[in-house]
């Protein structure tokens, strides 16, 4: 991509946010307030989240998970099924509007419509586990939006939902999906603390959330250093879930927990035939018998996890992503000169040809605003045209370790790797 097509007008200086992911994105031209809460993303960003969509989903397919697409307009009448829209729209945070045929709600979760998909798929035994995902849009309506992106009224979610024939089939997805989330958060630089929590208006037996030790966190976790578990405080201050959990968890002297401040990145439930019975969800079992469905459903926030992906590797330079979910993987800064613009085109073209993911700032700025630029945006990997090249003919490469000198097959090697 040239610079100059980017839409980014990046400012000298970042203006006091929320925090300094947004203060750098700002700063970079990637969030730009609408209203409270709301936000339009820049190319960047879109760019990293895609790519982490895409680490999410390679994930979940190892794991058997199939992609769906469900709609964001969801009628009443299923909410209405699961006794769920009265107490949604009491809360005032599901937006809902008056349609020409009927009432609607812009999806906040989709246990509703993702029940009425399956239905129509698992009649038997045979058909199931299933488990479906997707990655859309939610919008609740937060009555105290906080952290920019990190806490909005819209962001997107992958959300997944499986469907089992028996509560030990359930259990064997849930644990599935438990094994893929740690994976998940691991490999992207987190240590993911699996919280035991309530489930809530959610339903079911049992959920977990998956939290990271964050100063940006709202959530105050009980936490056992040698076990690796956390506990919701909510739950504990609960005398019966207290009991519950201390048998379930005897190895834990739950006077020693520690308090550590946390972030929610995921959460996953149980929530066995809960659903299946308010929706009459039913399959014919082995006996021959009508059965209802035992579900799960599973969570990530993505908007969040970019978020705080972001907030956890940035520095004074600005935006630096993991490997796996950066946007491009090097970039061009040339001076203005007639020569070596000609030359920046054609590296420009060759590693686009090889694959490779490019920013050029063809822009007519000095070589040093075009690399400030470039590392606001993220590019940490940033070719130099100036005048060693003239006098060289060899390339600069610079890198947050520092600048060599390469041929342009060292150049390619080294990109390639």
């Amino acid at each position: 991509m040239k610079f100059s097509r980017l839409g980014a007008i990046t400012k000298k200086t970042r203006a006091e946010n929320d925090n300094a992911m947004m203060e750098v994105l700002t700063q970079g031209s990637q969030v730009k307030l609408v209203s409270a809460g709301v936000y339009t993303y820049g190319a960047i960003l879109i760019k990293a989240r895609e790519n982490l969509e895409n680490f999410i989903r390679a994930k979940l397919e190892k794991y058997d998970c199939v992609e769906v697409a469900l709609p964001l307009l969801q009628t009443r009448k299923l909410w209405d099924a699961s006794g769920r829209y009265d107490k949604f729209k009491k809360s005032n945070t599901m937006f809902t509007t008056i349609g020409r045929h009927d009432e609607y709600c812009l999806s906040p979760t989709a246990e509703e419509v993702v029940f009425d998909y399956v239905k129509g798929l698992a009649k038997s035994y045979k058909d199931m586990p299933l488990c479906v995902y997707q990655f859309s849009m939610k919008f609740r309506d937060e009555i105290r939006v906080r952290g920019g992106i990190l806490r909005s009224k819209e962001f997107v979610m992958k959300d997944a939902y499986s469907f089992s024939e028996t509560p030990e089939s359930l259990l064997a997805e849930y644990q599935n999906m438990r094994k893929c989330y740690i994976e998940i958060f691991t490999e992207l630089g987190f240590t993911p603390i699996p919280v035991v929590a309530d489930n809530g208006d959610m339903g079911g037996s049992f959920s977990e959330e998956f939290m990271i030790e964050s100063e940006l966190g709202e959530d105050k976790v009980l936490y056992d250093e040698k076990t690796k578990t956390g506990f919701n405080i909510e739950v504990i201050e609960n005398d019966d879930l207290r009991k519950k959990y201390e048998k379930m968890y005897h190895n834990i002297d739950f006077s020693k927990l520690k308090t550590i401040k946390t972030m929610e990145l995921g959460h996953i439930f149980n929530l066995g035939q809960y659903y299946s019975k308010l929706m009459n969800g039913v399959f014919t079992n082995k006996e021959g018998k009508q059965d209802y469905y035992y579900m799960g459903c599973y969570g990530i926030g993505v908007t969040r996890t970019l978020g705080i992906l972001i907030e956890k590797n940035l520095d004074e330079s600005g935006l630096k992503f993991p490997r796996v979910i950066e946007p491009f993987n090097v970039g061009i800064a040339n001076m203005d000169n007639e020569k070596l613009r000609v030359k920046a085109q054609e590296l420009y073209q060759m590693l686009s040809d090889m694959g490779l993911k490019v920013l050029w700032h063809d822009k007519n700025d000095s070589l040093g605003a075009k690399l400030k630029d470039l590392k606001l945006l993220g590019c940490r990997k940033n070719i130099i045209l100036g005048n060693k090249f003239l006098e060289t003919g060899k390339i600069e490469l610079e890198t947050d370790e520092g600048k060599r000198e390469l041929s342009l097959n060292e150049l390619k090697k080294v990109l390639n790797q």
